[in-house]
Order: C-alpha cells, then sequence, then structure tokens
C-alpha cells in the first residue's frame, strides 16, 4: 500500500492530475492556450483546479483525462458553461476568462467585475455576463465581446444585492438583496431597465434565490426566513409574472432547489434545531411531503438530479453533521441519507459542485477541495477514480 501511494505522489509531480489507477494512460498537459482544432473527446467535463490555474479536461464518457489543459487565469472558482458552446471562468480575483468549448482554447481574459461575486448569470447568446456586487450595491453586466463593464443601475440602487436569477428566455432577471425582502426585476429587453421593487414579499421572509417555470410564467421564489436573519419560517412564494399574484407554500428551511416535471426539491437548513431539511412540493397540488429523515445541516448551495432516480444535495459549514456536507435522497423511494463516502475517498467538507454525467450513471462531485466520482446505483464513490493535485473547485459538462 505504501508503495502503491508513492507511486500515485510521483505520477502527480509535474502535472495538474494523473489517473489514480497508475500513470501509463497519461500523456501530461500544458498549460498553453493553443488552440487546438478538435475536441479530445466527445464526451467532456472541464475541471478547474485552483491551484494550478487551469482547466483540465476529462473525457466523461471513459471517466479519463484527456491530457490537455487550459489556462483559467488566477485561482478559478466556477465555470459557467453557455448555450453558444462556450464558457466563462470566474476567478477570486474577479477576473473572467472566455473559454471556446469545441476548439478547447482560452479566447482570452475578458475583464475583471468591480468587486467579489457569488452570483452570475449569462445571457441566453452567451454574449454577456450579470454579477452582483453586493459592496457596490449593483449589477455590473460585462460584455463578453468588447470587454467593456457597466453597472446596473448607473447609481448604486441596490444594497447589499446577492443572488441573481435568469429566466430560460434569457429576457428577465430577478435580483435579491441581503437584508431586504424588496426583489428587482432587470428587463433585458428594455435596455436592462431596473424594476425596484419589483415585488415586495411579507417582512421578514428574506428572499434568496428563484427558479422559473419553463414558460417562465412562474417564479418559485425561495424565502430563506429565520435561516438568513429574517424572523419568519421559511417559504415558496410563486409568483405569476404576469399578475403578480403570489401564492405562498410554507417549507422547513430554503436556499437551493431544483425540479423535475412533477416536483420541486427544496433544500436549507433548520436553524432551530441545526439540521438539514429536504421538502418535496408538488408543482400541480402544491402539496409539500417533508422528507423525514435530516440531510446534512450548514449552507445548501448545489443540488442535482442523477440517473438511478437520485437527488445529490451539498452544503458548506456542515458543522453539526460532522463535515459530511454530501446528502442523497432517492426519489422513487423516499429515502434520504448522509452520504459517507469510504475510505479511500470519505465524503468530507464543503461541496462546490455536483454535476451528473448525462446518459451514465455516474456523478462527478467537488467535496473538500477534491473529485470523488460516484456511482449514482450505490451512492457510493465507483471503483476508478482521477486523482488531482491541487485544489479543485468546480466541474461542469460541456457535451450531452
Amino acid at each position: 500500500m505504501k508503495k502503491a501511494r508513492q507511486a500515485l505522489i510521483l505520477c502527480a509531480v509535474g502535472s495538474a492530475f494523473a489517473l489514480f489507477l497508475g500513470c501509463g494512460s497519461y500523456n501530461g498537459g500544458s498549460t498553453s492556450t493553443t488552440p487546438a482544432t478538435q475536441p479530445t473527446a466527445t464526451k467532456r467535463a472541464f475541471l478547474l483546479n485552483e491551484f494550478g490555474g487551469v482547466i483540465d479536461v476529462i473525457n466523461s464518457a471513459t471517466d479519463m483525462p484527456t491530457g490537455n489543459t487550459l489556462s483559467a487565469g488566477g485561482a478559478p472558482t466556477s465555470i459557467i458553461v453557455m448555450s453558444n458552446k462556450k464558457s466563462i471562468v470566474h476567478s477570486s480575483t474577479g477576473e473572467i476568462v472566455l473559454i471556446d468549448d469545441a476548439t478547447e482554447s482560452v479566447v482570452g481574459t475578458v475583464n475583471s467585475f468591480p468587486g467579489a461575486t457569488e452570483s452570475i448569470v449569462p445571457s441566453k447568446d452567451g454574449l454577456f455576463a450579470y454579477a452582483a456586487i453586493p459592496s457596490l450595491g449593483e449589477i455590473a453586466k460585462m460584455d463578453l465581446m468588447t470587454q467593456a463593464v457597466t453597472a446596473i443601475p448607473a447609481a448604486a440602487g441596490l444594497p447589499g444585492v446577492r443572488h441573481l436569477a435568469i429566466t430560460h428566455n434569457g429576457n428577465t432577471i430577478l435580483a435579491f438583496s441581503d437584508n431586504t425582502e424588496q426583489v428587482a426585476l432587470i428587463d433585458r429587453t428594455q435596455s436592462d431597465k431596473v424594476t425596484n421593487p419589483f415585488v415586495t414579499l411579507p417582512t421578514g421572509s428574506r428572499p434568496y434565490t428563484a427558479l422559473f417555470s419553463s414558460d417562465d410564467a412562474t417564479a418559485y421564489i425561495l424565502n430563506c426566513g429565520v435561516e438568513c436573519g429574517g424572523t419568519i419560517p421559511a417559504s415558496i412564494d410563486i409568483l405569476n409574472m404576469s399578475t403578480m399574484a403570489i401564492t405562498v407554500v410554507p417549507v422547513r428551511a430554503a436556499t437551493v432547489a431544483v425540479m423535475d416535471n412533477t416536483n420541486l426539491y427544496v433544500a436549507g437548513t433548520d436553524v432551530t434545531t441545526n439540521l438539514g431539511r429536504l421538502d418535496v412540493m408538488n408543482l400541480s397540488s402544491l402539496a409539500v411531503t417533508p422528507v423525514a429523515t435530516p440531510i446534512s445541516d450548514g449552507l445548501h448551495t448545489t443540488m442535482a438530479l442523477a440517473a438511478n432516480n437520485k437527488l445529490y444535495i451539498g452544503s458548506k459549514a456542515c458543522t453539526n453533521s460532522g463535515g459530511s456536507c454530501l446528502s442523497v435522497y432517492n426519489t422513487s423511494s423516499g429515502a434520504a441519507a448522509i452520504v459517507s463516502g469510504n475510505a479511500a475517498n470519505p465524503a468530507i467538507g464543503d461541496v462546490t459542485a455536483i454535476t451528473p454525467i448525462v446518459g451514465r450513471p455516474v456523478v462527478y462531485i467537488i467535496q473538500g477541495g477534491t473529485l470523488t466520482i460516484y456511482d449514482s446505483s450505490t451512492d457510493t464513490p465507483q471503483a476508478g477514480q482521477i486523482f488531482i493535485s491541487g485544489k479543485v473547485s468546480d466541474v461542469k459538462e460541456v457535451d450531452n
């Protein structure tokens, strides 16, 4: 066992990562930005190495590194795949790097946002990126072609704005601020006209973010309430975007959600018990089914539906769960559990990315700065893993 570990360490030297099972099939990556004429695989995932400042390209059909790496700027933290076959990489320094997915080439560093952000949404055409800048009380709009950055509104008028949600058609952005129940609307069809407030929710509800129906006619606003410093319990406010009529549906906690054709799954932490909670709301009847088994506590920021009727939920700072910040829910049986991983790949640390691989019972999960590949049929790490030298912050599949 000691020799095997030494072999892995030797394999990692001088490269961004190596295959966990050995060095033989990996040719070593380069941080050169010379464009490739063809993608290195027909099904790929981009993996951000924060310490290395690179994107490692993974063949997501075989869970093997392709050997290609791209420069991703300083300390890259997140990647957003856009509909125009390009991706943007955001770094903790604020800079945005534009990637051409098809050729696996770096278009270049576009510009930097004027302050820290934890919420970026791209336009549907992939030409603009909007970021909430809470320290400035504004949304920064970056033109990914001309590099221009403008403030929305022109004068700081959205104090504490932290989270953004954009409609599927890309025409409307909802903006959510700290310490207020006023939700602002940015109309992209009207030169980014700001309506603030667009809607005002009950005092103490603390609207956090939103999801939209497939036709964009309805916004499902997640109110985290007491968990976010509010004074009333969490809820889902179902907003008719045309009539402004609101239907309030109480839930136990709400900071992140996903939906399928039948249900909306919403998670958060009940701060009175310090337990993570998952509720399931039927989209037709609006009936809520509380999942009895607690999930990991902490701030829930990522969630994804995977193969085998599995829903994976990730959180950060899950101290009451002993650092086990990954949970799984079986949407068919209704069973929930906190994931423990295994001896070689313990599920400990903040979860920063959950990426199901389309068409396969495989989920790429970033937890504690490392990549673990899970088999969704067993909810355990699969036999073949990828060893990474550095700190991984995000992973996205670009072909599906």
